[in-house]
């Protein structure tokens, strides 16, 4: 069985891969359609997609990452820092040693608020933040008659090769 570190690695090239394809429906966009206002709670792609860009740098940051914490100005921006952002997460991930992932970490919060938790559960939280922020990006896609991203993590394995047919 592999070790949860296998997961996280897994987790980190699944996310750049739903990202390329989030990046490959944006470019079929009508021009302005990226910052179009949209009933969102970030009231556009570009609001929640930079959202959840935002947070996976602070993430990465508080986890010892050095990565620029900056506006994304539009989609040609957003999609070189999404793509250097996941950069950022695969090695990271590639880095850490399997007693790593229980290693407590200390934080602050954006509102000024300390805490602690293993590294484990803010990778699981990393993740699952990313999924939950694409997931709103794609319902706002299909609204604009984009076509469902398919970005499942089976299929993720199925084009890497590491699910097989048969």
């Amino acid at each position: 069985m592999p070790h949860a570190l296998d997961f996280f690695r897994l987790q980190a090239r699944a996310n750049r891969f739903a990202n390329i394809r989030m990046a490959a429906a944006l470019r079929t966009l009508t021009p302005g359609a990226f910052d179009a206002a949209r009933p969102s709670f970030f009231g556009s792609l570009h609001g929640v997609l930079h959202h959840a860009l935002w947070a996976d740098r602070l993430w990465l940051g508080r986890l010892g990452a050095v990565l620029a914490q900056k506006e994304t100005e539009n989609l040609d921006d957003w999609i070189r820092q999404r793509e250097a952002c996941d950069d950022a997460l695969i090695a990271f991930v590639d880095r850490l040693t399997p007693d790593a992932l229980d290693r407590e970490v200390a934080y602050v919060t954006t509102e000024g608020t300390a805490w602690t938790q293993a590294l484990w559960t803010i990778l699981t939280h990393l993740f699952n933040h990313q999924t939950h922020h694409r997931g709103q990006a794609d319902d706002m896609l299909a609204a604009a008659g984009i076509p469902d991203l398919e970005t499942d993590v089976v299929l993720f394995l199925r084009d890497t090769g590491l699910a097989k047919p048969g």
